[in-house]
């Protein structure tokens, strides 16, 4: 039994890794909700941080973003800059699309790294509980974690999501880590300890700067952890205060001096430096005509809370989280949830199981504060998955114990595995805008015409659905000079200044009249939604004909993922009749398509269901530009 719980706790790890590194490299692409963080990676980068670089930013370039802490983006562009240039040493990195994956695969290492800790101390080891009780309880504690660890790989939610960067995912291994010093104190001897009070601290500070600078939601984790650690005694009131109002203090600082210098309005004035800014926005706080502070949490708090602007995007009924929201998130781990559950109330509590109920508590209140709001999204609750799967580690554990219960454990792994996979390939065709510009890219590559310089202009869905500044591989990237922009030209050049790219986002551009034509006539290409490429109209809003349009198509438009439709019975039996001769073509002998071509085919063959794709995306030139 040793070896099987080694094996299991081994091979949870590898698989975690193994799959969260396939999400993020199989599904290259961001979009929207991830936008702000990568573009700002990718600015500090590309540009540096000094007063000279920030003209250049792209939420200057194209302003009216809704303002997000530049902490974050800091933070990840820090971790990811060794790594950057080890991948450029060993030539693993050629383009700056190269360079998103690797950021993205830091922040996902990020996050592994913190669940691996999380899993190391949740669960009771010979050092926290004793030699005696150890002896009774390591080998079972041992299969808890190692199915934790799996249970954590097969999600989609988790594999797929902690390399996107959105602040949620940046802020999760700070939750997680918080939450693993809470939890090692747990019914151990250094509860009350030096130990134990130190791990208190850094969980509230931990969890206070996260909430401050990057989701003010997580105040909804730390107001139970709060009253957990006054009523188990593993800190003291006087200094638990302390702690959360230094840690507050300190994030508020670092927040509003880091976030005022880089959203500073250069449309009055130019640049200075973050000191200067800062002093200038606390006399603003009296006078009108300077600018002030920037708490961005705090500011989207004011806009979506106070004003209600976040029910705009859709508001949901109380126990959305509970009914809906979560329940898809587990899919078909719930069952493991509620044996989890079942076991930590009728059975008498080991560590891990005091342990979990802690967790449980933290994720309850958690969900109970959100479903206040009217705005419901499952990325809210995002923090509280690794609890969750604590407990269901415990009611898969119990499983483990017969084989009736291993082949139901196996069987709705299976399950959750399959829908993972199923789910993530859906993802993975649901990004035509970096498809398309991934396209433009290897097209201009083959027929380029020498001397010209191509501008192209990136309408609103392409950009919203894969286009980056890190996938603009021929954009140019001239540094700045400044004294603090020594991370700059971490990007590899793919082009001379004379043969960049120009890539244009403007938007609400004129459809129709003398000033369409002239406002559409300076780009040589487009990545459009424009149906045909037809993106000028006449007055009443209808198309103009193809023979009166500047642009046309250079290529099939790209499809995007437009929904699922079940198949008839006949059509079922059809496809199942043909999928051995599908399946024999996948041999290595077989010959033909490419191997994931002839994947999909068969994939395709073998579900229930159509996956239905439409044209979304299409790639345009100027008709007068040489072919």
């Amino acid at each position: 039994m040793d070896r099987l719980t080694s094996l299991i706790w081994l091979g949870g790890l590898v698989c975690l890794l193994v799959l969260v590194s396939w999400r993020t490299i199989s599904c290259p692409y961001t979009k929207v909700e991830e936008s702000f963080t990568i573009q700002a990676v990718h600015d500090i980068l590309s540009y540096g941080i000094g007063p000279q670089a920030l003209q250049r930013y792209d939420h200057q370039v194209f302003p009216g973003a809704v303002p997000r802490s530049f902490v974050g983006p800091i933070l990840l562009a820090a971790l990811s800059y060794p790594f950057i240039l080890l991948s450029r040493l060993f030539g693993a990195v050629e383009t700056s699309a190269d360079v998103q994956s690797v950021v993205r695969l830091c922040l996902a290492a990020a996050n592994v790294t913190s669940i691996a800790f999380f899993c190391q101390h949740c669960f009771a080891t010979r050092a926290a509980v004793g030699k005696a009780s150890a002896s009774r309880t390591s080998s079972n504690d041992r299969t808890k974690a190692g199915l934790f660890l799996v249970i954590t790989a097969v999600q989609f939610h988790y594999a797929f999501w902690v390399s996107r960067t959105i602040p949620n995912s940046l802020s999760l291994p700070f939750v997680v880590v918080a939450m693993a010093l809470v939890c090692r104190n747990i019914r151990t001897q250094a509860t009350r300890s030096n130990r134990g009070q130190h791990d208190a601290r850094i969980a509230i500070f931990l969890l206070t700067f996260s909430a401050v600078v990057l989701r003010l939601e997580i105040v909804a984790t730390i107001l139970p952890v709060g009253l957990y650690l006054l009523a188990t005694g593993q800190i003291s009131l006087v200094k638990g205060l302390k702690t959360g109002i230094a840690a507050g203090a300190f994030s508020i600082l670092i927040t509003t001096m880091v976030d005022t210098y880089f959203w500073q309005d250069l449309t009055k004035a130019e640049a200075v430096n973050i000191l200067s800014i800062f002093v200038k926005s606390l006399n603003g706080m009296r006078d009108v005509q300077r600018p002030r502070p920037l708490w961005p949490e705090l500011d989207a708090l004011l806009f979506n809370v106070v004003e209600g602007k976040s029910s705009e995007w859709g508001v949901s009924p109380w126990h959305a989280y509970v009914t809906s929201l979560v329940p898809k998130v587990l899919a078909f781990t719930s069952p493991l949830f509620a044996i989890g559950m079942l076991q930590l109330i009728r059975r008498k509590p080991s560590v891990a199981d005091e342990r979990a109920r802690f967790l449980l508590l933290t994720a309850a209140t958690h969900i109970a504060v959100l479903s206040i709001l009217g705005h419901k999204e499952w990325r809210f609750a995002f923090y509280i998955l690794p609890a969750l799967n604590v407990v269901s580690a415990i009611g898969a554990c119990s499983l483990m114990r017969s084989w009736p219960g291993r082949v139901t454990l196996a069987s709705l792994l299976l399950l959750q595995i399959g829908l993972s996979w199923f789910t993530g390939y859906l993802s993975g065709i649901n990004y035509p805008g970096g498809e398309a510009l991934k396209l433009l890219h290897l097209q201009l590559s083959l027929t380029a015409t020498p001397g010209v310089k191509v501008v192209v202009h990136i309408n609103v869905l392409p950009a919203m659905t894969g286009v980056t500044l890190f996938q603009s591989v021929n954009l140019e990237r001239d540094t700045s000079p400044g004294l603090f922009d020594r991370l700059a030209d971490t990007l590899p050049a793919t082009c001379k200044s004379d043969s960049c790219w120009v890539y244009d986002k403007t938007e609400d551009l004129p459809l129709s009249g003398p000033a369409a034509s002239a406002a559409w006539s300076g780009f040589t290409h487009l990545i459009t939604e424009a149906s045909d490429c037809g993106v000028l109209q006449d007055e009443s809003g209808a198309a103009l004909p193809q023979s009166e349009q500047p642009f046309e198509m250079i290529t099939p438009p790209i499809k995007s993922f437009a929904g699922l439709r079940r198949k008839s019975v006949s059509q079922i039996k059809a496809d199942l009749l043909r999928l051995p001769k599908a399946l024999l073509s996948t041999l290595p002998f077989a010959g033909g398509s490419s191997g994931q071509t002839l994947f999909d085919h068969v994939m395709r063959l073998a579900l229930p269901v159509i996956i239905v794709e439409q044209p979304s995306i299409w790639l345009c030139r100027r008709k007068d530009v040489a072919k």
